[in-house]
């Protein structure tokens, strides 16, 4: 490849010529890495005269993505999950309220009539059978509810990773 010359006035000279000596840079690689590294970064030297204003540019960008995740935190992800866990006391306060009901219940009758108590237990068994049933099942919404919540979480996390590289790849 055929060099050429660029010409340069005395002082601009005096000041390439110190900065290569201490970076242990020749002029033509100085001038070859410069254009490269203007040229990857979209950088006009004319026009970015201070790095810091773009790099300060960029962490505002990054923080209004936080501040964009930690409303969507506040606003959706915090709300449903105080909802979900008033929903799972309010059925676990029902089906002990049911129990406690049977339960006075049965022994009110124990005391007046035994052969009717021993009829009403069974109906009593049956229904308490039902109601473990129930909560089995209500156990298992729980549980299904907490996968659900889970898993918004890990999409929640995901989608955000998905803006921050995003992000990332509009800054570079």
């Amino acid at each position: 490849m055929k060099n050429s010359n660029v010409a340069i006035d005395q002082t601009t000279n005096e000041a390439l010529s110190e900065f290569c000596t201490r970076t242990k840079l020749t002029k033509k690689d100085f001038i070859t890495i410069s254009l490269k590294y203007f040229n990857d970064y979209a950088i006009n030297p004319s026009k970015h005269e201070k790095p810091t204003q773009e790099i300060e540019k960029m962490h505002k960008r990054i923080e209004d993505v936080f501040k964009f995740i930690k409303a969507q935190e506040r606003d959706i992800l915090k709300p449903f999950l105080v909802q979900v866990a008033k929903s799972n006391i309010e059925h676990k306060d029902e089906i002990t309220s049911l129990r406690n009901s049977i339960n006075l219940f049965v022994n009110k009758n124990i005391e007046q009539n035994k052969e009717r108590l021993i009829l009403e237990q069974k109906a009593h068994q049956d229904q308490i059978k039902i109601l473990q049933e129930q909560k089995e099942g209500l156990l298992k919404d729980q549980q299904q509810m907490r996968q659900i919540i889970l898993q918004l979480g890990q999409t929640l996390e995901e989608k955000n990773k998905g803006i921050f590289d995003n992000f990332k790849k509009i800054l570079k």
